[in-house]
């Protein structure tokens, strides 16, 4: 199981962006990435959880995992619907991201069933947390969302 969020702040578009990822054995961590990227016009929301899913599924590749049922969670409906070619993929900062995530899931499936679900961001707390702990550890305020 592997949890994937991103996040962009202080301000979406133009924040700096926390990126979180964890894969899961079980109930044990065996891996985990996050990292910051610098505040640019062209960070958003969609884009940064694009990039955690992008990891996730370069996790599986560099890996060279076969044969595996792996599912990946995120909370960004968009990216799950459009991953799952439910929803087209419109215009945005986020398109170039979408179609490199699209082409690696393909890529990983050749060899493994890989799912992407929905979850609510309630259940997504490890990957949230890693994500933001890299804004915070770049001094950028974290807003409050509902």
């Amino acid at each position: 199981m592997i949890y994937c969020d991103g996040a962009t702040e202080p301000k979406n578009p133009g924040g700096a962006s926390g990126i979180g990822c964890a894969v899961f054995k079980g109930r044990e961590v065996i891996k985990e990435y996050s990292y910051f990227i610098p505040a640019d016009p062209k960070n958003t929301n969609n884009v940064a959880e694009y990039i955690s899913f992008i990891r996730a599924l370069k996790w599986i590749d560099e890996s060279c995992i076969t044969d595996a049922y792996i599912t990946i969670r995120g909370d960004s409906m968009m990216c799950v619907k459009q991953l799952n070619k439910e929803w087209g993929i419109k215009q945005g900062a986020y398109v170039k991201y979408a179609y490199k995530a699209i082409a690696l899931l393909d890529k990983v499936n050749k060899n493994n069933t890989v799912i992407i679900e929905w979850i609510p961001r309630v259940k997504n707390e490890y990957a949230d947390t890693l994500s933001k702990k890299e804004l915070e550890k770049n001094n950028i305020k974290i807003t409050e969302r509902s």
